[in-house]
């Protein structure tokens, strides 16, 4: 991928390629990007009935993209020198791969890409034929220059899994084959305290403790109250993980209040053939609280005096919620709990304070709150006698 060439900052592509040894319908895939500062936005939603072969390329352009290779697809939406890109399934909510060149994108694995200065024909690409993915963008991908894309009608370059090398032994006794071994370490869920109604995400951390690297993609199954067999009620996906290390993947979800019994079993569809596949399964009770109703409230002093006024604001409202909106009257708002606002101009304001939730919201109106008055100077002679 690229976010600049020689046409401009326009002049980019994002290439996604299938390393695995399986048919993916990426149909109604997202491609998405977050700024240095943590915006996200879609890109492009893939067609419907858009399929990749194993070793085969998708291609995504700018419409400024001037390269000699036909884009499988064009998009509008300029990515941005300083970006995150990331890959979702069709949910929105399971990320395939992402890859960032600031450390303040949301979307990135490991350390950050340098990002590609000048308008040069060059992009970064995976190592390894496309095949290397540590979890870490730094490790996994160096600059091609010039840039190469292909599209869906390139040759295929499948990703090959390694052939183990004979190892002689002194005895006639057989070497037992190396085989990955993948566990579930650890889950957690975030918030610490979830709430009713409200999104929440489990964390879990894969671990590969076999012998032998897992070199194509897996996913991951989450099961809500009940026994970890069959599909799952959300999943995710896992590129490669190689022998010894670990890697963590998350679920999102909203659950009632109570008590919940969230199972996590990774390669829950079993294509990978492992030396023990009788531990790839971990258990987490979460209790989830109930949601406090909304009730907007808040105070504010002095809510008189002479222009420029300052006044400070204390948001005293109750409930679960995630979001808050001051109106001070004037034209201005915050996004803060507690503010402090001045009045610049004279006038009688009406203050309003709304606050909300991923269920809904809840405000409060104070008609004629505020009251800056106009400051008058009294001017008398001075007679001397």
């Amino acid at each position: 991928m690229r976010t600049n060439g020689p046409g401009g900052s326009a002049d980019e592509f994002v290439e996604l390629f299938n390393p695995a040894t399986t048919v993916f319908d990426i149909g109604g895939w997202l491609i998405r990007t977050s700024t240095s500062t943590g915006i996200t936005s879609t890109v492009l939603t893939i067609a419907s009935g858009t399929t990749l072969a194993p070793g085969q390329h998708f291609l995504a352009a700018n419409n400024g993209f001037g390269g000699t290779v036909v884009p499988d697809v064009r998009f509008s939406a300029n990515i941005g020198d300083f970006a995150g890109i990331a890959l979702f399934m069709a949910d929105g909510l399971t990320i395939v791969d992402q890859v960032g060149m600031s450390v303040g994108t949301t979307y990135k694995e490991g350390t950050n890409l340098a990002v590609l200065q000048g308008n040069l024909d060059q992009s970064y690409e995976r190592k390894g034929g496309e095949c290397t993915d540590t979890n870490n963008n730094a490790t996994d991908y160096a600059v091609q220059a010039p840039s190469a894309p292909q599209n869906l009608a390139s040759a295929l370059t499948p990703c090959l899994a390694p052939t183990p090398t004979a190892t002689p032994t002194a005895t006639s006794t057989a070497t037992p084959p190396p085989h990955p071994d993948l566990t579930v370490d650890s889950l957690a869920v975030i918030p610490a305290t979830p709430v009713a109604g409200q999104p929440m995400t489990i964390s879990a951390v894969i671990h590969n403790q076999g012998n032998a690297d897992v070199v194509v993609p897996f996913f991951n199954g989450l099961y809500v109250d009940k026994a970890a067999v069959g599909v799952p009620d959300a999943q995710s996906f896992t590129l490669s993980l190689a022998a010894g290390l670990t890697t963590t993947t998350t679920f999102s979800l909203t659950l009632t209040s109570g008590a919940h019994v969230l199972s996590v079993l990774t390669d829950w569809a079993g294509s990978i053939s492992e030396s023990d596949e009788s531990n790839n399964a971990g258990v987490l009770i979460v209790t989830v609280v109930a949601s406090t109703p909304l009730d907007a409230s808040f105070t504010a002093a002095p809510t008189t005096g002479f222009a420029p006024l300052t006044v400070y604001f204390t948001n005293t409202s109750t409930g679960t919620y995630t979001d808050t909106l001051w109106s001070f009257g004037d034209g201005m708002t915050s996004t803060l709990t507690n503010t402090v606002h001045v009045y610049d101009t004279p006038g009688t304001y009406t203050v309003t304070l709304t606050i909300s939730d991923s269920a809904g919201s809840a405000s409060l109106t104070q008609i004629g709150y505020i009251v800056a008055k106009q400051e008058y100077w009294l001017y008398l002679p001075l007679v001397e006698r």
